[in-house]
């Protein structure tokens, strides 16, 4: 059986903030594995990696942001996104590089789940004020 994809608590509290805040789809796509991880309420639903053309049509946005030369940090809304979307999603990529392993070899070096290794730590250090309470409301 194929392991589900997961990221420690800190990353998926990054992922979350960013999900609530921007109210958009936030992805991470894996060029390694050719994978698209979409991150839903409580899990992660994975994907072959298929990159269509991009449909122009019709009102919609999309922020991507390279990380570790392997991940790609996407998010997206039809709606449109909030003015300072794309900083704040180079903000999270920033700090969800830590969280992410730099190539397959590595896999095995990141826990599952985020369990294991060091303190806990705040999830929240570095997260802006303003995103947060946010965030809580």
């Amino acid at each position: 059986m194929k392991a589900k994809f997961s990221l420690s608590q800190q990353a998926q509290t990054i992922v979350d903030t960013l999900k609530d805040v921007l109210d958009a789809g936030v992805m991470l796509q894996d060029d390694d594995k050719e994978q698209l991880h979409l991150a839903m309420r409580d899990e992660w639903w994975s994907f072959k990696l298929e990159r269509p053309e991009p449909n122009r049509e019709g009102p919609g946005c999309v922020v991507e942001k390279r990380i570790n030369d392997r991940w790609t940090l996407i998010v997206s809304s039809r709606r449109g996104l909030h003015p300072d979307a794309e900083s704040l999603v180079t903000w999270a990529a920033d700090k969800l590089a830590v969280h992410l392993p730099k190539n397959t070899a590595d896999d095995e070096l990141v826990p599952p789940s985020g369990s294991g290794g060091g303190s806990g730590g705040s999830a929240e250090t570095g997260i802006p004020v303003w995103w947060e309470r946010k965030r809580r409301n």
